[in-house]
C-alpha cells in the first residue's frame, strides 16, 4: 500500500469526507502536521484517530503521541469581569470546562478540636478551580481519548492498580447506568481515575485549602487588603449561613434528597452541574455543597494534626507520614444532610475501592496553578481545516467499531 504521508493533504481530506473514520487518512494527516511542527493540527487528527479507530496496530503509538502533544498552557480567558466586581474566568482547551481564578490572599479556616472551635487565617497564592463539578460528558471524552490506555496520565500506584484490575477496567466506562445525560456530574471513579482525568486536562485535584477557599471566599475577595472584604469570611455554606431551602422554596443545594427522583430510579437524584446558581460560592463555584462529593488531594489526617500544619500555601498534608490509604472528600452528596454540606465537613475515604467510590458518589472538581496573567494560550480554534470530530456519525461510528 502507498505511504499515506506522501499523499497531498487535499486527497487525505477528501478521504475523510467520504469516511470520517479512515485510519490511514487520520494518521497520515497527523504525521504530516507533527513533522511540520503544527502540533495543534496533529493533536486534532490523533484525537480523532483514537476516538474512531479501535483495532489498529498504531493505536498505542497514537495515544502516546496524543498525550505528549498536550498544550503547555491549556487555558484561555473567556471573560474578565474584575471591573464589575467579578473575576477572571478561563476555559480549558482540553475538557472545555470553565474555571475561575481565585485571587491570592488569606482565607479563614475553622477547626473543631476537643469540642472547641479554632479560627485562623491561611495564606494562599492565586490558582484556578473549576466552576462546577466534572460532568459525565468529560468522562466520556477522557475515555474516547484513550484515557485508560495512556500511562502519561496515571501515577505509578495508579498504573499498578490498573494492572491488577485490568479485567475490570473497560474502554467504555459504564456512565452511572441509564441513558447518558452529559449535564449530570460524573461519580463513582476512584482517586486514581480522578487524578488521571485531571492530568489529562492539564489540571490536578485541589488541596483541601484550595477547595475551602473556593467555597468560603478569601478574607478579601479580590485579594487586595482593603478593597472588597468578604462579608462572611467564616460562612457555614458556600452561599452564606442561610438554610438550604430559601424562603421562597428555592433550593441552594442538592442535599437530603430535596430534588425529586427522575422516573422510577430512586438513586438518580443528581442534577445538572450548572444548576442552582443561588447556592454559588463567592467566586461563583456551583454545587460545593451537595450533588456529589469531591476528591481532595490531601492525605487524610485529623483536624488536631491539621492545626499544626503550616498556615500558608500549600497548606496540604502531602507530607503526612500516615499510611497512604485514604483521601479527604468534601461537599457531601444528594442523599446526605445539611451538616454534610457544610464547608468544614470532611470525611476520609479509601481511594482505590471502586465499590466504596460508587456508594459515596465520588466526583471531581479540578484545580490548576494559575497561568501568568500575560501568558498566551497555545490552543485556539482552528479554521484552516475542517474538524474531523465534527461529524454526525461520530458516536454511531465509535459504537459500531466497539
Amino acid at each position: 500500500a502507498p505511504d499515506s504521508r506522501a499523499e497531498p493533504p487535499a486527497e487525505l481530506l477528501a478521504r475523510l469526507a467520504v469516511d470520517p473514520a479512515d485510519p490511514e487518512a487520520l494518521i497520515g494527516l497527523a504525521d504530516r502536521h507533527e513533522a511540520a511542527g503544527r502540533h495543534r493540527h496533529a493533536r486534532r487528527y490523533l484525537r480523532a484517530f483514537v476516538r474512531l479507530v479501535y483495532r489498529h496496530p498504531r493505536r498505542p503509538e497514537a495515544i502516546t503521541r496524543l498525550a505528549a502533544l498536550r498544550p503547555a498552557i491549556p487555558w484561555f480567558v473567556e471573560s474578565d469581569e474584575r471591573e464589575e466586581g467579578g473575576f477572571l474566568v478561563y476555559r480549558n482547551a482540553i475538557d472545555g470546562l470553565p474555571a475561575v481564578r481565585v485571587p491570592a490572599g488569606p482565607y479563614r479556616r475553622r477547626l473543631e478540636v476537643d469540642e472547641a472551635s479554632i479560627v485562623f487565617d491561611v495564606e494562599m497564592p492565586d490558582y484556578l478551580i473549576d466552576l462546577h463539578e466534572t460532568p459525565r460528558s468529560v468522562l466520556q471524552a477522557f475515555l474516547w481519548d484513550g484515557g485508560f490506555e495512556a500511562p502519561a496520565y496515571w501515577s505509578r500506584d495508579g498504573l499498578a492498580w490498573m494492572e491488577a484490575r485490568a479485567a475490570e477496567v473497560p474502554h467504555w466506562f459504564p456512565l452511572q447506568g441509564g441513558p447518558l445525560d452529559p449535564s449530570l456530574p460524573m461519580w463513582g471513579l476512584n482517586y486514581y481515575g480522578a487524578r488521571a482525568m485531571a492530568r489529562w486536562a492539564g489540571k490536578r485535584i485541589p488541596t483541601e485549602a484550595e477547595w475551602e477557599k473556593a467555597a468560603r471566599g478569601g478574607i478579601h475577595l479580590d485579594g487586595a487588603d482593603e478593597y472588597r472584604p468578604n462579608p462572611r469570611p467564616e460562612r457555614r455554606y458556600p452561599w452564606g449561613d442561610e438554610p438550604v431551602i430559601g424562603p421562597d422554596g428555592s433550593y441552594r443545594a442538592n442535599l437530603d434528597c430535596v430534588v425529586p427522583a427522575r422516573g422510577d430510579d430512586s438513586d438518580a437524584r443528581s442534577i445538572p452541574v450548572d444548576s442552582l446558581p443561588e447556592g454559588a460560592s463567592p467566586y461563583g463555584c456551583l454545587h460545593m455543597a451537595g450533588n456529589v462529593t469531591e476528591w481532595n488531594r490531601d492525605r487524610w489526617i485529623e483536624d488536631d494534626e491539621r492545626f499544626r500544619l503550616p498556615r500558608k500555601a500549600p497548606y496540604a498534608s502531602e507530607t503526612s507520614r500516615k499510611e497512604d490509604t485514604a483521601r479527604a472528600v468534601r461537599g457531601g452528596y444528594f442523599k446526605e444532610g445539611e451538616n454534610d454540606g457544610a464547608i468544614d465537613a470532611r470525611k476520609a475515604r479509601t481511594f482505590a475501592c471502586a465499590e466504596m467510590c460508587w456508594l459515596f458518589k465520588a466526583g471531581l472538581r479540578s484545580a490548576a496553578d494559575a497561568p501568568a496573567l500575560e501568558a498566551e494560550p497555545d490552543v485556539w480554534p482552528l479554521e484552516d481545516e475542517p474538524d474531523p470530530l465534527d461529524a454526525e456519525r461520530l458516536y454511531e461510528t465509535a459504537v459500531a467499531a466497539e
